[in-house]
């Protein structure tokens, strides 16, 4: 068994900066702060190969760049603690993760894919868990499959276009259609994530943490306990967010509306509307003695 490894230094390599395979176990994770560099074309910033059991973080706050792939990860049977970057990965691409057990990616970060990807799980196995945090910068295509998770989370504010992101990996494009493909399990887990655009995809967004806010277009949202959805701009009434389908609130959800002088912020939902969560609003001044619509029910609704 291997134990972990730390870096705050300098590594140059040829081939790879770092170099971890062909054992049963590799216990205590890889922690990277300094820098790290691999020169052939088709090097790697890190490897990671041929491993039965990998436990421990794989995580980066410093800066790693290859003209091949930043950091490599094959074959490793059962990946535990996930992949952590909140520096810079440079490469021709990011993050390679294939034929290996499921893997959660986190990325508040920098990732450049000079190549045109910045992360790829669409050759691993299926269960894997994409998450963006707050600050993230991303040059590339995410790739996902069928099975995988996309969440927004990590702490403070974030914004999202819900345009740049399908649950399917495009064909019969001259290159991919959006950013983000392949991923048909959605997530908000933590951070107040604020959302633009339209999201192209059927599946339903689960808030079970944090908040989900903006004027995004989405086909269904769930809020869970311990979730909270402030639709519209934050903190501006008169703004909304759009659902095709139906939303539902679960016991310990919270519905945050804005109250202006005459109007309220709000969702309009298509479909049915289930509140089973609690209701709060944030007051600005001059609101009056009247009533607001907080929830445009375009079908039946129930609240």
């Amino acid at each position: 068994m291997c134990s972990s490894d730390l870096n705050s230094g300098t590594i140059t390599g040829d081939g790879a900066g770092l170099v971890f395979g062909n054992v049963s176990a590799f216990g205590g994770g890889i922690t990277n702060s300094g820098k790290i560099t691999s020169t052939r074309p088709d090097g790697f910033g890190i490897l990671v190969y041929s491993v039965s059991s990998f436990t421990g973080n794989v995580s980066n706050s410093g800066t790693i760049s290859a003209h091949g792939t930043g950091l490599g990860v094959f074959n490793v049977t059962a990946f535990g603690g996930g992949i952590t970057n909140t520096g810079t990965i440079s490469a021709g691409t990011g993050i390679l993760v294939s034929s290996s057990g499921a893997v959660s990616v986190f990325d508040s970060g920098t990732i450049i894919g000079s190549g045109g990807t910045a992360v790829d799980l669409s050759g691993n196995a299926p269960g894997s868990t994409f998450t963006l945090g707050a600050g993230y910068n991303i040059t590339g295509l995410v790739l996902g499959q069928n099975g995988d998770s996309f969440q927004l989370g990590g702490t403070g504010a974030g914004t999202f276009n819900l345009s740049l992101i399908s649950d399917v990996i495009a064909s019969g494009c001259s290159s991919h259609c959006v950013q983000y493909e392949g991923f048909n399990f959605f997530n908000v887990v933590s951070g107040v994530w604020t959302t633009t655009g339209t999201f192209s995809g059927t599946e339903t967004w689960n808030v079970n943490g944090g908040t989900l806010a903006g004027t995004g277009t989405f086909d269904g949202i769930q809020v869970n306990s311990g979730g909270k959805l402030e639709p519209g701009t934050p903190g501006v009434a008169g703004t909304f967010m759009t659902l095709n389908g139906n939303l539902a609130f679960q016991s310990g959800a919270i519905y945050l509306v804005n109250l202006g002088a005459a109007t309220a912020s709000r969702a309009n939902v298509a479909g049915v509307a289930s509140l089973g969560g609690s209701v709060n609003a944030a007051i600005a001044g001059g609101v009056s003695n009247r009533t607001y619509d907080i929830l445009h029910e375009i079908g039946r609704a129930h609240v």
